[in-house]
């Protein structure tokens, strides 16, 4: 279990009026009692359902430094984001956050918490170093698509820790509606990616694409930003533009209104990549 001598009064931030910036919901709650049990679990939910906040209320609720991994430097800014707007300023300053590439700096160091986000990419050669290695009191693994193409998904929880989170909830406007076109040739794909961002939908969307010269097309075509790994504030572009043609940089963990996901191209057969792609549907508006 997470040593007792580790707790503290929680940190949550609080409004004028005292309210906490967010409260677990009942599953949450009783997988974080699970997390302070074990001092290890592995969050394996559906996307869009609320798993960082089982990392943000161990935050605030430990005493010490905390680190938190992530695979992509939009994803270092997004959590950047939930600290300042979720935890008093002292607890979110105890918070580093930093991209599994360049983790090597922290390993010498010790941690109260280490996070490990967007946890299918644990095994992986640039992150299972750090995973491995890490020297830390408490553990937490993070992923809605714990799968992996070449097998090695048994690695996850066992470097993350005990899985939970398969039971939370799905609200039925979480699943979405997926629909194949088959087309006679790229040209008429985009074409046809041009038609149906014509048309009109509540919230944005997202246009995906695995190569960058198809997205600089798509781009250019819908009149619209491409945003890639040299996008500058990609999460600023993103938030403030209704379309957006997106690369593999969008295809994890970030959260936005997105009522549309047309995936232009593709890695073929990959069921991680696509359950991410699906994912970014089933936000709560």
């Amino acid at each position: 279990p997470v040593p007792a001598d580790l707790h503290r009064e929680s940190q949550v931030a609080r409004d004028d009026r005292g309210k906490p910036a967010f409260t677990l919901r009942p599953h949450q709650a009783q997988d974080y009692q699970r997390f302070m049990e074990t001092g290890a679990v592995s969050v394996f939910a559906y996307p869009q359902t609320g798993k960082s906040y089982l990392p943000l209320q161990a935050f605030a609720d430990l005493k010490g430094p905390k680190l938190i991994l992530c695979p992509r430097r939009s994803l270092v800014d997004q959590w950047h984001a939930r600290l300042a707007l979720f935890l008093t300023p002292e607890a979110a300053t105890e918070v580093i956050v930093s991209t599994y590439q360049g983790a090597r700096k922290w390993l010498d160091k010790e941690w109260t918490l280490v996070v490990f986000d967007e946890a299918h990419h644990l095994p992986a050669d640039f992150a299972i170093e750090s995973a491995s290695t890490i020297k830390a009191v408490a553990r937490m693994a993070l992923s809605a698509t714990p799968r992996r193409e070449d097998g090695n998904e048994d690695l996850i929880p066992a470097l993350g820790g005990f899985p939970v989170g398969v039971e939370w909830p799905v609200k039925a406007t979480q699943r979405p509606t997926v629909t194949v076109w088959i087309v006679k040739d790229e040209t008429a794909k985009l074409n046809l990616a041009r038609r149906l961002c014509e048309a009109p939908v509540d919230g944005k969307t997202f246009v995906f694409t695995y190569r960058l010269e198809i997205g600089e097309r798509l781009a250019k075509l819908l009149d619209v930003p491409f945003v890639y790994g040299k996008t500058k504030n990609p999460l600023k572009v993103m938030a403030e533009n209704d379309t957006v043609v997106v690369s593999s940089v969008g295809n994890e963990g970030l959260s936005f209104p997105i009522r549309r996901v047309v995936e232009v191209d593709f890695l073929f057969g990959s069921k991680q990549e696509a359950g991410q792609r699906l994912g970014r549907l089933a936000y709560e508006i």
